[in-house]
């Protein structure tokens, strides 16, 4: 049996205007990540220029919330999606420095 293979054009993230906003609020937890982490990556399969991740009503962010958002930054790299953190409180801008991460995300005031 062959193989069907294809491809889809990705969007330039720099010219194109199509767009995703995943906005998360409220603690992103183990008990929550997995949700983030489904709605991220069905953001990123939509093939958008760019996913915005707004992170300003976060209250409390773990690991599990730290992988699903790592997770999504190597799945939209794939895709060719850039994945843009939005606005990221102070909480979320701690834990991503202690993380060393504050440096692999793009982050948008």
């Amino acid at each position: 049996m062959g193989k069907a293979s294809g491809s889809r054009e990705r969007p330039d993230p720099e010219t194109s205007d199509v767009e995703a906003r995943v906005v998360v609020t409220g603690e992103v937890d183990m008990a929550t990540a997995p949700a983030l982490a489904r709605d991220l990556q069905a953001a990123i399969r939509d093939h958008p220029a760019r996913v915005f991740v707004d992170l300003r009503a976060v209250d409390f962010l773990d690991s599990s919330g730290i992988n699903a958002l790592v997770r999504a930054h190597h799945l939209a790299e794939g895709f060719g999606v850039a994945l843009i953190l939005e606005s990221p409180n102070e909480t979320c801008q701690r834990v991503l420095k202690v993380a060393g991460l504050d440096t692999l995300f793009r982050i948008r005031a």
